[in-house]
C-alpha cells in the first residue's frame, strides 16, 4: 500500500476517535443531569477518603460521606481513583484563584466536576483499547478495512459507551490491561505479557478467569514450565510491594482481601440477563409507573432469584450453579490444550470464555459481559466473522443495562417494556442461545486445528 493510501486510512482512525470522543462527552454530559448511581457516589468516598486519610483507611467505615461501604475493590482502584480526584482538585484550584471564588461556593467544582474527573480515566481507557484494538488487527493481518471496524465496534458500541460515560464504572481501566496484554503476546514479551495481565488484575479481580488459559498458550509458545511458574510469582510480589501504602505486611493483606471478596448481592443472578434468569424467569420492575422524576424512577426492584446461599438436594445453590460454568470452560481448556491455538483463534477462545462467566457464573452483574466486546470485536477484525452475533448480544446486553440504570423514558423504546417480565426473559434467552451457539464454533474450531 502506498504511503498516500496508508494515511489516508490513518485519518480515518483519527476521524474514528474523534467521533467517539465526541459522543463520550455528550452522553457524560446528559448523565450530570440525573441521579448518579451509587458506585460513583463509593468512588468519590474512596477517593476523598484515600487523598486525605490515606488508602488504608478507604478499606474503613470510618471517614464515610457519601456512600455506605468502605472500599471493596484492589489497591490498584485506588491510584486510580486518587489520581483522579487529585487532578479535579488541582484543575478547581487553578479555576478559583483565576475567577477570585471562595471555595465552597461553585456547586459544579463542588459536585458535576468530580463526576467528570472521576470518569477521565475510563473514557481514556476506551480510547487506548481501541487504539490498541486497531494496531492489532494490522498486525495480525487483518485488512485496513477491517481495522477500522474492529475498532469502531468496540469505540461506538453503546454498551461500551454506556458503561463509562453514562453509568460511570472503571471496567475499561483494567480491561486495558488485558487488550495490551494481547498485544504483548504479537511480540514474544511472555513476562511483560504476565505482569501487564497483573496489572490489570490489581485494578478489578474480574478478569482472573482469563488467566489459566492465558499461561496455557504461553506455554504453548515453548516456555518451559518453570519459568511459567516464576512469572505470575514475580508479578505478584510486585503488586505485592505496590499494596504497601495500604499496609506494611501487603502479602499476607493482598492474599486474605482477594480471599475473602464478594459482591453486596449474593443472588444467583444480580439484574444479569443470562442462564440463571432464563432458568429461574425472575422480575425485574420500577417501582413508578410513570415518569415523574427520573430519581425516583431509576429506582428497581428484583423478585424471584433465590440466594447462592439456597438449599438445594443436600447442598447449596452455589455448589450446583458452578457445575455448568466449570464443564464449560474446563472442556475448552482440555481443548485448547491438545489444539495449541494460533494467536488470533485465541483472541476468539478469550471472547468466549468471558461470554460463558457472564452466562452461566452466579451472581453475576449486567455489566460483566464487558470484557467479550474487545477480543470478539478484535477477532471480527481480523477473520471477519461473528458480526450478526456481536451485534445481537451488543443490544441485549445494551438493554439489561439500560433497564437496570437508569430507566427513564425514551421515544423509540415503549416504556411498558422495562417491567415486562416476558420481555426480560426472551433478552436473556437470545444472549444465552447466541452464547452457546459461539461456544460450539470454538469448540470446532479448536477440533478442526488439532
Amino acid at each position: 500500500m502506498s504511503q498516500e493510501k496508508l494515511q489516508k486510512w490513518h485519518l480515518g482512525f483519527v476521524l474514528l476517535i474523534l467521533i467517539s470522543v465526541v459522543i463520550r462527552l455528550w452522553v457524560m454530559s446528559a448523565s450530570l443531569q440525573l441521579r448518579e448511581h451509587t458506585d460513583v457516589t463509593r468512588y468519590k468516598d474512596w477517593a476523598r477518603i484515600a487523598y486525605l486519610y490515606g488508602f488504608a483507611d478507604s478499606y474503613l467505615p470510618t471517614h464515610l460521606t457519601f456512600g455506605n461501604m468502605p472500599n471493596n475493590q484492589p489497591p490498584g482502584t485506588l491510584y486510580v481513583l486518587d489520581g483522579a480526584y487529585t487532578a479535579q482538585l488541582r484543575a478547581a484550584n487553578i479555576y478559583m484563584k483565576f475567577t477570585h471564588q471562595k471555595p465552597g461556593t461553585n456547586l459544579f467544582i463542588n459536585g458535576p466536576l468530580v463526576n467528570i474527573f472521576l470518569r477521565i480515566p475510563s473514557l481514556l481507557a476506551d480510547i487506548v483499547i481501541g487504539l490498541l484494538l486497531y494496531v492489532l488487527i494490522g498486525r495480525l493481518k487483518g485488512n485496513r478495512t477491517w481495522q477500522l471496524i474492529g475498532s469502531g465496534l468496540f469505540l461506538l458500541n453503546p454498551v461500551v459507551i454506556y458503561n463509562s460515560a453514562f453509568w460511570g464504572q472503571m471496567d475499561s481501566v483494567n480491561n486495558v490491561f488485558f487488550i495490551l496484554a494481547l498485544l504483548l503476546l504479537t511480540y514474544k514479551k511472555y513476562f511483560v505479557t504476565v505482569l501487564v495481565f497483573f496489572l490489570g488484575l490489581f485494578i478489578k479481580f474480574s478478569l482472573v478467569i482469563f488467566l489459566p488459559f492465558l499461561l496455557l498458550f504461553i506455554y504453548q509458545q515453548g516456555i518451559s514450565w518453570r519459568r511459567l511458574l516464576w512469572y505470575p510469582l514475580i508479578a505478584w510480589i510486585m503488586l505485592c510491594s505496590f499494596s504497601l501504602p495500604v499496609t506494611s505486611n501487603a502479602f499476607v493483606w493482598l492474599t486474605s482481601f482477594l480471599q475473602t471478596a464478594s459482591g453486596e448481592m449474593q443472588n444467583v443472578t444480580v439484574y444479569a440477563f443470562n442462564f440463571w434468569w432464563m432458568l429461574f424467569h425472575p422480575h425485574m420492575y420500577s417501582s413508578v409507573s410513570a415518569v415523574q422524576n427520573l430519581y425516583q424512577f431509576s429506582s428497581v426492584n428484583l423478585t424471584g432469584v433465590p440466594l447462592v446461599t439456597a438449599p438445594l438436594l443436600g447442598t447449596t445453590l452455589l455448589t450446583w450453579s458452578l457445575v455448568p460454568v466449570c464443564l464449560l470452560l474446563g472442556l475448552l481448556f482440555e481443548r485448547m490444550w491438545h489444539a495449541k491455538p494460533t494467536l488470533t483463534q485465541s483472541m476468539f477462545i478469550s471472547a468466549v470464555v468471558a461470554l460463558m462467566v457472564f452466562l452461566f457464573l452466579p451472581s453475576k452483574h449486567a455489566r460483566y459481559m464487558y470484557p467479550m466486546f474487545a477480543p470478539l470485536a478484535l477477532y471480527i477484525g481480523i477473520k471477519k466473522q461473528f458480526l450478526l452475533e456481536f451485534i445481537i448480544l451488543s443490544v441485549a446486553n445494551m438493554l439489561n443495562l439500560y433497564m437496570v440504570w437508569h430507566p427513564f423514558a425514551l421515544s423509540w423504546f415503549p416504556l411498558g417494556l422495562i417491567n415486562s417480565q416476558v420481555f426480560q426473559w426472551v433478552i436473556a434467552t437470545v444472549s444465552v442461545m447466541v452464547g452457546l451457539w459461539l461456544y460450539m464454533r470454538v469448540l470446532q474450531m479448536l477440533r478442526s486445528t488439532s
